[in-house]
């Protein structure tokens, strides 16, 4: 259940941010796509918001990747 609130919750604000900028695509990275419950639920909840859920191969380190190009 918890699983189910978390990915619901993410991918509503992700939903209404690409509305904003009239995006169908939407990518997920970080340590969130990992869990299979979490996982499942996007692909779910991408027929009913009309969007497509992108889940690259070792989205985990995206997050770390963006970090390390990061320059100041």
């Amino acid at each position: 259940g918890i699983a189910n609130l978390v990915a619901e919750t993410v991918a509503m604000l992700a939903v209404f941010a690409a509305r904003s900028y009239g995006l169908q695509d939407i990518v997920l990275i970080g340590n969130l796509t990992r869990i299979d419950p979490i996982r499942r639920a996007f692909v779910g909840l991408s027929d009913s918001f009309g969007v497509r859920f992108i889940i690259p191969e070792n989205a985990q380190f995206g997050t770390v990747i963006g970090a390390a190009l990061y320059q100041k």
